[in-house]
């Protein structure tokens, strides 16, 4: 099999999932406690990320590590998910289909530098996202999903996402 050949096959396997993470990603926005869509979009990152680092593409690989280290913060209880924060993911899957759509056809991959650099401001608990404290987290666990959504949101400060959002932009 010849490298056109396996590309065009992390093309397609790609694309496969970055559709299951968009997907995924609007369900997980409706549910910020949807398990199975953020443990969904982690394994599809996970996928992209170690394909495009077997196959060379440094920018795919890069940024899929990045998205998901913020993917894991979130796992482990670290970071909230919010509505800003999905628009940062949101934005890390549309720059992982350009790169992987570039690798594949032999361009210059995009400049995810910026992006990056946010995504680990959200990883690390910046603008993009919300510490959570241990005995918040434990006590978020225990209540059912639509639960915590409505307690999240009960929380969430007036204004914080669209402060969030203008502030990325």
């Amino acid at each position: 099999m010849n490298a056109d050949k396996y590309a065009e096959l992390f093309a397609t396997e790609s694309r496969e999932h970055l559709a299951e993470i968009s997907r995924a990603l609007v369900a997980l926005e409706a549910m910020p406690g949807d398990r199975e869509s953020l443990d969904a979009i982690f394994r599809s990152v996970h996928t992209i990320k170690g394909m495009a680092a077997a196959m060379g593409y440094d920018v795919a690989a890069d940024l899929g590590h990045s998205i998901e280290s913020v993917l894991e913060a979130i796992r482990s209880g670290e970071r909230s998910i919010d509505s800003s924060l999905v628009d940062l993911l949101l934005s890390g899957s549309d720059a992982l289909e350009a790169a992987v759509d570039a690798a594949v056809a032999g361009a210059d991959p995009p400049d995810v530098t910026k992006l990056i650099e946010r995504l680990e401001e959200a990883r690390e608990g910046g603008a993009a996202a919300k510490r959570v404290s241990p005995r918040e987290r434990a006590a978020l666990l225990k209540r059912p999903a639509r639960v915590r959504v409505m307690l999240a949101r009960r929380r969430a400060p007036a204004g914080s996402a669209s402060k969030s959002a203008s502030s990325t932009t």
